[in-house]
Order: C-alpha cells, then sequence, then structure tokens
C-alpha cells in the first residue's frame, strides 16, 4: 500500500509487459507443441510455490497467463474475486461463474470438482484447468463447445476427457495422453501436484514439431537398449531408444493415493511407441543390462531432496554406446588446420550420456544460483534458454560440481563433467567420417548457427532467413530472436543440436597437438596445459570452423560471448 499527500491509499503492483495467451492463440492460432507446453510448464511451477504457501488459484485459464517478451509466463489473478466482470477465457460465453457473489471459475476451464462445490477444491482443480487450457492452446479450441456456460459446467462433469489427436491428428499420442491425465474427472486420478505437471511436459519443451521417424517430443524415458561389442557407431534410425532424461532433478513425484488406472494407460502407450514422455511424473528407472561395471545401464531415481520442490535442472540426455573413430581430420579436408592431425584411431570402452544441448541460461542459474554472463541487447524472446555463455572453464567444472552435489540421478562411479575431446568429436562425428559427420556442407540455422561467407564452400544460406540475421548472436532452437517466425534445426543422427555452431563448447582436456603416439582408449589429453579445449564452432565462426575436428585452445580463465558448455554424466576417469 501507497499513501499519497491527499490521505488516499492506493495499491501498488507490479508492471508486467506482455499478452496474455487468449490473445496470442486469437492473433495467430494454435501455438507450437515446444510453446504450449512451455508455457504450461511455467505456469505449473508457479502453481507449485502458491501450492506450497496453502493457495489454489480456482481460475486458471489462458486470459490469466501472461506471456512476456522474453518468453516467460506469469500467472496473474491469484486469488481475487472481480464479481460480474465478463472475462473471455477462450471463447463465447465464457464469463466468469458466480454463487452468491462467490467466483468459483470460468466454465471452459473449470474443474468438475469446483462446478459441484467450489469452496472444498484444491490444488488438483488447478491441474485440471492447466489442462483445458494447453488443450486451448494447441487446437485454439475449447475443450467443450455449448451454447451455454451451464451447458458446459456438465460436460465437465460427464463428458469424457477431450481428445487432441481428434483435432489435431498431427500431434504426438503422448502429448494427447497427457492432456487426458490432467483433465480426469476424479481428483485423485491427475497428478497430484504442479510439479508433476512440470515433469510429464518437460519432454515436449524445445520442440517444433513431430516428425514421423523421430519424434523428438517424446523421445524420452525408455530402457536403454543394451551394450554390444561394436567398432564404430551402430544406430538405429529412431533414436528413440537411445535417449534418456534427467529433468526431474532434484523434484519429489507422488504417485495418486487411488493407483489410477490412467498412469498405467500412458505407459502402456509410451511402450507401444517405445516412448515414455510421462513415465517421468512417476519415477525414472534405468535398468541394468550388465553386471560388468563398463557397461551398465544408469538407474535413475526420482527422489527428494527436502521437503520442497527444487527445480536443479532440466536436461536432455543421449545415451552414446561404446565405439571406435577416426580422430581428427586428413590432410585433403579443406581448411584443415595443423592442429587437427594426425589423423589417429581412438576407442571409447564405456557408454555415457551427452547432453543433447548447450547448458542454457537458466538451467546455469538454477544449478549454480548465480546468471550466466551478459548477453546482447536485442536477443528478444526466449532468452533464458540460451546458451550460458560468458562463462569460464572453471564455472563450467563449477556447474558440474553442483549438478553432482545436488542432482537425485546418482549411480556409483559415476558423474557429471565436461565431455572429453573425443568424447565431443565422437557425438560431432556421428558416425561418419565427412566433415561435419554425416554431412559435406551445413545448412545456415538448419544444421547450425555459423555467419556466412561466400568464400566458405562448407557454409550454405537458409532460404527463408537473410543473411546475417543470426551472425551476431546465439539462437535458442526454435526462435528467430524476434517472435514472428519459428525455425526449426534438425538435430544430427544421434538426436544432438548445435555441435556445429551456435556457441563453441568448453572441453574437459587440456589443449595440446595430437602426438605421433596419440593415445588410443579413452584419450584425456595432456596432462599438464596453460588452455582448455573448446569445440565446434560458434554464431560469429564461418561454417569451416564448425567442422567436427576444429578445436582451439582457450585460457580456462577467459569469459566469451561464444563460448558455452554441454555435460556429460558418464562413468568417473
Amino acid at each position: 500500500d501507497a499513501e499519497s499527500g491527499d490521505n488516499q491509499l492506493y495499491l501498488s503492483m507490479e508492471y508486467v509487459e506482455g499478452t496474455d495467451l487468449t490473445k496470442l492463440v486469437t492473433k495467430f492460432g494454435a501455438m507450437p507443441v515446444h510453446q504450449a507446453c512451455d508455457a504450461i510448464r511455467q505456469a505449473a511451477f508457479g502453481l507449485q510455490h502458491a501450492h506450497e504457501k496453502g493457495l489454489v488459484h480456482r481460475d486458471i485459464k489462458p486470459s490469466n497467463l501472461l506471456y512476456t517478451p522474453r518468453g516467460q509466463v506469469k500467472v496473474l489473478d491469484l486469488g481475487l474475486a472481480l464479481l460480474n466482470q465478463q472475462e473471455w477465457g477462450g471463447g463465447l460465453d465464457a464469463g466468469r461463474v458466480t454463487q452468491d457473489g462467490f467466483v468459483i471459475g470460468t466454465p471452459d476451464f473449470l474443474a468438475p470438482e469446483q462446478a459441484q462445490n467450489p469452496g472444498g477444491v484444491d490444488i488438483r482443480a488447478d491441474i485440471y484447468a492447466l489442462g483445458a487450457t494447453l488443450y486451448y492452446l494447441l487446437t485454439a479450441r475449447v475443450p467443450y463447445e455449448a451454447a451455454t456456460a451451464t451447458e458446459k459446467l456438465i460436460q465437465h462433469v460427464t463428458a469424457p476427457p477431450p481428445s487432441l489427436l481428434a483435432v489435431r491428428p498431427d500431434m504426438p499420442p503422448q502429448l494427447d495422453a497427457v492432456i487426458r491425465w490432467l483433465m480426469a474427472k476424479k481428483p485423485d486420478d491427475r497428478p497430484q501436484t504442479p510439479n508433476e505437471v512440470v515433469i510429464a511436459l518437460s519432454p515436449f519443451v524445445g520442440v517444433a514439431a513431430p516428425t514421423p521417424a523421430r519424434t523428438v517430443a517424446a523421445e524420452v524415458n525408455v530402457e536403454p537398449i543394451a551394450d554390444e561389442p561394436n567398432t564404430a557407431l551402430q544406430f538405429t534410425e529412431d533414436s528413440a531408444e537411445r535417449r534418456v532424461t534427467s529433468r526431474s532433478l532434484g523434484v519429489k513425484s507422488k504417485k495418486s493415493s487411488t493407483g489410477s488406472s490412467l498412469p498405467l494407460m500412458l505407459i502402456g502407450l509410451a511402450v507401444v511407441f517405445v516412448l515414455a514422455a510421462v513415465a517421468t511424473v512417476l519415477f525414472f528407472v534405468f535398468k541394468s543390462s550388465s553386471s560388468n561395471p563398463s557397461t551398465a545401464n544408469v538407474e535413475e531415481d526420482v527422489s527428494s531432496i527436502g521437503d520442497k520442490f527444487q527445480a536443479i535442472a532440466a536436461l536432455d540426455f543421449v545415451r552414446i554406446k561404446p565405439g571406435s573413430f577416426q580422430m581428427g581430420s586428413p590432410e585433403s579436408e579443406q581448411h584443415r588446420q595443423k592442429n587437427e592431425g594426425p589423423v589417429h584411431l581412438v576407442k571409447l570402452t564405456k557408454p555415457f550420456y551427452m547432453s543433447v544441448r548447450e547448458i542454457s541460461r537458466d538451467q546455469y542459474l538454477n544449478v549454480t544460483g548465480s546468471p550466466a554472463g551478459s548477453l546482447p541487447k536485442d536477443i528478444g524472446i526466449g532468452a533464458d534458454r540460451l546458451p550460458a555463455t560468458n562463462i569460464t572453464w572453471e564455472e563450467a567444472v563449477e556447474f558440474c560440481r553442483k549438478l553432482n552435489n545436488k542432482s537425485a540421478l546418482k549411480k556409483d562411479g559415476w558423474e557429471y563433467r565436461l565431455p572429453t575431446e573425443a568424447e565431443w568429436e565422437y557425438c560431432a562425428r556421428d558416425g561418419d567420417s565427412k566433415p561435419f559427420g554425416q554431412l559435406d556442407t551445413l545448412t545456415q540455422f538448419t544444421h547450425g548457427i555459423f555467419k556466412l561467407d561466400p568464400s566458405d564452400p562448407y557454409g550454405n544460406p537458409h532460404p527463408d532467413i537473410k543473411r546475417n540475421e543470426f551472425d551476431r548472436k546465439p539462437c535458442t532452437v526454435t526462435s528467430n530472436g524476434k517472435g514472428d517466425k519459428v525455425y526449426t534445426r534438425e538435430p544430427n543422427s544421434l538426436g544432438l543440436f548445435d555441435l556445429n555452431g551456435n556457441v563453441w563448447e568448453w572441453c574437459a582436456d587440456n589443449y595440446g597437438s595430437y602426438p605421433d603416439d596419440a593415445e588410443t582408449n579413452d584419450p584425456t589429453g595432456p596432462k599438464e596445459a596453460s588452455s582448455k579445449v573448446v569445440r565446434g564452432g560458434a554464431f560469429d565462426s564461418t561454417a569451416k570452423d564448425c567442422r567436427a575436428a576444429s578445436r582451439m585452445g582457450i585460457s580456462p580463465g577467459q569469459k566469451q560471448m561464444n563460448i558455452g558448455f554441454r555435460v556429460v554424466f558418464a562413468p568417473k576417469k
């Protein structure tokens, strides 16, 4: 409260710039999967905090979720009862319903129990509304269409949850199952906390659209395939067999007290499609395929750290099998640098897990408690999801140390750390010896973010993007930084993004020339050196500097706008 000179009292509130989700859908139509799921996921984070304070919103709907220019979602009207005010939550006749002056919600997004007993609801009513809101964001339709508010309330109580696939057959079946789970008629059959909603939606964040053979949005939480002897990268086309996640590091997850059959149905669907996006809500299990510790799979255990919800990080990993490859570039490769040779055979003897993307700014903040370095002023939407840059090698190592301490995903003899130079190139090689793994050239933005140079034989301009549009800054996976277009970069066949371009990435190794008798098995670089290795090129590099063999030595205490990092979960060295 504030008091002016005329003795009048005023309520001062934060001004939040942005547009509510109803207006965005009305103007632009249904949202892409990654954007809609991210919006609901962020709202669930906010509701988890409210839940821990004993609050129930009771009026979650698109028009009460504000999308800011930075890509943040703010939950509005918490605990407010605005009487007799017409609100538009996604359709005509979607005004608030009141009873004896008590606001019970908006008909389009109202939980069944809230229509029957508005004073007896708990956080699960908000979870139902999140599901209804997600359905609206993905379809531009309200869950139940009817002529009057009363008819809508009756459908919320009696009709089955709406089918996303009936309206959008192009959507992932797992996402349809998630929505039906959130909108289960009985509260006991839904997620029991917003916490679980965060975990269930995390696999879909950062994916623009499903693809027939490799739906990145849902390739999570499957049992890793058993190790078998191999001398090269051997993978099937469907990377779902390899993809794993640790999205709920440090998150406490509870099962429904009634033993609902719906989660079992979701798990069944996940098995059918070799995907288990929803299984994260209950537990992460990586079953061991061998008693040999060198080939044993990771066992994930989602357990609590303290009593309160802690979102430590949201990391996707791809499981990489052991194998051999030719490290370095041959003398015949154009623009080859002296430090890229001689070519030598390297064998990685143990499996490891590589993070799908570079560590983002919000992940860095969640783990370390400190913000990453500064960004250019014109980044725009999605800045928190950009790679964490202006990070020293020491700070990247400290991130891994804190992740090891905070993560609930642990395994004896395993650790989070920076990838070795050999592990990094092994993944960038992608099972082939071409300059970019399986590619001879890169298409700007489709295969990476890099600076176009007409004299560079490796770089191709994207047909829909103006030249130099991305030359001066790193980028998120799905946004051009202005919010008016969405471009989707392609992962390599392992499911890894941005190994070529975007930002250079710190490796664990000391920097030095490859000796003629370079170590063959699991090499880790020179024992002593004044510099550390960075790999992959950056947004301000030309494509020739983004080749799989490109490498530089940088002082471990140096910060640069174009250097970030990713992590591996791997056996300790």
